[in-house]
Parts: C-alpha cells; sequence; structure tokens
C-alpha cells in the first residue's frame, strides 16, 4: 500500500518521473526473484499507475509537449544528456568517482559486495539517454524535472562510502567531511540558471505566498500594491493551470492587488482608492527602492491621510509598509452606532480631526432598507454649534453601498469651540427629509453622530 501511494503521488508530481520509475521495473524484472512478493510490488506498481491513466490522453495531446517548448534550449543527445544529468547531480563535485573508487577498493580487499541495486544508476543513464536519442524532449533547462532519479544516486553514493568505510574507518570520516564540504561549496558554486529556463523569473519577485497569507490574517483586509515590479510573473495564466497567481493569492479572496513603478501614479492611484481602503499595504523590495524612495511613499501616503502602523520584513529582500487611515489610529474600525431610515440601514465608525485640524474625517458605512431606487438621495453631513449655527458641511450622494467610507469636511473657517457632526438624509429634486427612526432628538430628521472639539 505504501509502494503504491508512493508511486501515484510521483506519477501526479510530474511526467518526466517515468524515467524513475522504468528503472525501477527493469531493475525489478532483472534482478528479483520471481516469488510472491515480486509480484505484490508490480501489483502495487500497476495499481497506482492505472489509477493515474485518465491523465494519460491530456497529458500525451495536451501538455508535455510545452515542457520542450523552449526555443533557446534544443534538444541534447544521448551523451549530453548523460553529462548534463551528471553535472546536475553532482555539482560538478567527485562523489561519483569517489564512490566508484570505494566500491571497487571494497571489493578488491573483500570489505564489500557488488549488490544487485548498484546496477541501477547504469539503468537510470541508458533509459535517459535513449529518450534523448528518440525524442525532443530532454533538454538542458528541463533536466531538473528528472532529479527523482537522484534517489538512485544517493544510494549508490552511500555504498561508495561505507565501502571506503569499511576498508579504513578514517576514510568514511574523510567521506563525510568530503560531503560537508561539497555542500558548502553547492552554496556558492551553483549555476542553476541554465536548468530553471523561465522558471528564474520568479525568484527575485517579492513571495506572492507569503503576502496573501500575511494579509487574510489582518484584522482589516488591506488592498496590496506592489511598487516597482514586473508584473510578468504574477499575473501569467498557465494555459495547463487555467489561472494566474493573481488570482490564485489575491482575487479569489477578495484581495485588491496593484502594481506601479512611479510616485505620480502611486498618488494618483491611492488617492482614487482612498474612500474606501482603510488598509494599504505597500510592498516594495530594498534591492530595487531607495531608502530616499521609501521616504517619498511615506509622504504620499501621508498626505493622503494614512498613517504608517507597522513595517514587516520579509523574505527576498521584500518590506510590507502597513497604512491604515490616520483617524483609526492603526486600529481596526470599531462600529459605534447604527441607525435606520425607511430607506436606508447606516453605520457610523467615528471621527477624528486631521493633524493640521483643517479637516474633520469621519467613517461610515451604508446598506438599502429594500429595492427603491436611492439615486435621488443624498447625505448631508454638518457641523452644528450649541447655537446651531452650521460653519462647515459636506453634502454626498449615496455611493459605495456595504462598503466602509472615510471622507473629510473642510473645517478650516470653523471657530474654535464645541460641536455635534450631524446627519441628513434628504431628496436632492424635492428637499424632502427622511426621518431616523430611532433618533432621540428634538429633530427626527437630525441625527447626531458623534461630539466634536475644535481647539
Amino acid at each position: 500500500l505504501a509502494l503504491g501511494a508512493a508511486v501515484f503521488a510521483l506519477v501526479n508530481t510530474h511526467a518526466f518521473s517515468a524515467g524513475f520509475l522504468i528503472t525501477l521495473g527493469i531493475w525489478h524484472l532483472l534482478a528479483i526473484p520471481k516469488n510472491r512478493r515480486w509480484l505484490w510490488v508490480s501489483l502495487a506498481v500497476a495499481i497506482a499507475v492505472l489509477l493515474f491513466s485518465p491523465w494519460m490522453p491530456t497529458l500525451i495531446f495536451g501538455g508535455i509537449d510545452r515542457i520542450a517548448a523552449n526555443p533557446n534550449d534544443p534538444p541534447v543527445g544521448s551523451l549530453a544528456a548523460i553529462q548534463v544529468w551528471l553535472t546536475l547531480f553532482s555539482n560538478s563535485q567527485p562523489f561519483l568517482l569517489l564512490s566508484i573508487a570505494g566500491l571497487a577498493l571494497g571489493i578488491w580487499k573483500q570489505k564489500a559486495a557488488l549488490k544487485p541495486y548498484l546496477m541501477m544508476p547504469v539503468i537510470f543513464l541508458l533509459v535517459l539517454a535513449l529518450a534523448a536519442q528518440f525524442s525532443d524532449l530532454i533538454r538542458t533547462s528541463n533536466m531538473r524535472y528528472q532529479l527523482a532519479g537522484w534517489l538512485i544516486f544517493a544510494l549508490f553514493i552511500a555504498a561508495g562510502f561505507y565501502a571506503l568505510y569499511r576498508f579504513r574507518r578514517w576514510l568514511g570520516l574523510g567521506a563525510v567531511l568530503f560531503w560537508v564540504i561539497a555542500g558548502l561549496a553547492f552554496q556558492t558554486t551553483v549555476a542553476g540558471r541554465q536548468y530553471l529556463a523561465e522558471r528564474t523569473y520568479s525568484f527575485p519577485a517579492p513571495p506572492a505566498q507569503v503576502i496573501s497569507r500575511l494579509a487574510l490574517q489582518a484584522e482589516q483586509k488591506p488592498m496590496i500594491i506592489v511598487y516597482d515590479y514586473d508584473v510578468f510573473v504574477i499575473n501569467w495564466r498557465s494555459k495547463t493551470i487555467g489561472y494566474s497567481q493573481r488570482e490564485h493569492y489575491f482575487e479569489r479572496h477578495d484581495i485588491a492587488f496593484e502594481a506601479g513603478d512611479n510616485p505620480e501614479w502611486l498618488e494618483n492611484d491611492v488617492r482614487s482608492r482612498a474612500i474606501a481602503e482603510p488598509s494599504i499595504w505597500i510592498v516594495y523590495q530594498t534591492s530595487k527602492t531607495i531608502p530616499e524612495q521609501a521616504a517619498e511613499i511615506n509622504v504620499i501616503m501621508d498626505n493622503l491621510n494614512y498613517q504608517r502602523c507597522e513595517t514587516v520584513e520579509i523574505i527576498t529582500d521584500t518590506v510590507i509598509a502597513q497604512y491604515l487611515w490616520k483617524s483609526l489610529n492603526c486600529q481596526p474600525p470599531q462600529l459605534l452606532s447604527s441607525h435606520q431610515t425607511d430607506a436606508i440601514n447606516y453605520q457610523f465608525y467615528g471621527a477624528a480631526l486631521d493633524t493640521a485640524h483643517s479637516k474633520l474625517l469621519f467613517r461610515d458605512q451604508w446598506t438599502a432598507q429594500g429595492d427603491d431606487d436611492l439615486e435621488n438621495y443624498k447625505m448631508s453631513y454638518q457641523l452644528i454649534s450649541a447655537d446651531w449655527n452650521n460653519p462647515a458641511q459636506l453634502d454626498l450622494p449615496l455611493v459605495r453601498p456595504g462598503e466602509l467610507r472615510q471622507f473629510s469636511i473642510d473645517i478650516s473657517k470653523a471657530p474654535a469651540g464645541t460641536y455635534r457632526l450631524m446627519a441628513i438624509l434628504y431628496n436632492k429634486h424635492s428637499g424632502e427629509r427622511q426621518n431616523w427612526l430611532n433618533s432621540a432628538e428634538d429633530l427626527p430628521t437630525m441625527l447626531t453622530l458623534t461630539d466634536i472639539i475644535i481647539p
């Protein structure tokens, strides 16, 4: 059962796993006694492949040819395929030669035996060579798809190192130290881009999966703006999968995502969205965005009434600058009161003065009570003093139903003092006002939202 599950997972991982499975099949046929266990193993693998078989037509006629569709990387021949595989497998380190030498020494000194499984690397290389000879699928840029074969070679290397240990223990220790040194060298010398082709486009990009996960965990779902970013990778829609990373990580979760590369674009985009986006995350990479540009982003957001609340650094030199409306004081929006008229349900989320005390910022939300057309209605927000003077007001149509909104009233000419922020819903043609059904005020058409002190 475990073998069948493993084979089924492997063939679903990639079609090029076939080379590894064919190698195991040939070895199983040639080197293993034909008994009941042999039959059960064969049956487990056959059932696993049979379970995958409904995908075979799609694989053969609709996808596998695109693996080799790289005009900059022609097919390789048999010998070149073997050379590319050995280079990729070993990163040009002499693992294989060291293991062959160890096995030869161990067999000569009768410290090791030539086990049947040690022929598997030879079978694998022959299968790879034949595939390269009779198809156009084997190329340098897709050799990484053959990495299932690394298991066979790792087994061979382990056997060679163990043979060295059996001959002289200090040689075993030396082999282990060599493995560690080679691993450290791999980190600094690997030239993997030739084996990865177009996959390299995604490496320097901000990690969409991490940004999406953090956004979904946030108390207030943010809009994502990636600054100075080539959107090719995230917008690319795979023909095989049928959707892009943008759709998978952001759009299906209702997370707005935009990308731009200059301050003017950023300012215009945020200004157009500031009414209904309480939280905006600006993502940039320190390798591309210099400190002066980051400071300019902060100034733009400050001028648009956003406050930088947190800065999160994630992998690939990526910074997430998290902004909220200044009036929220870096806290998630809190509902303060709910009200109704015959036409709408209305929720008020608070108000605050801007830093210059020249604007009154307030937050609210509304939804329609029924199916009535509300295009003829407006909401008037008025600053009312104790003696019923009105030094400032803002009249707006009913827009963005169901969304949290933030607007501002110019109070630069309002005298210092204590005021009430009041709301009036009226018909813009007839002037007729709607009553607030739960208002305790003397005037049922005027709803007191909050008290405001202008210093």
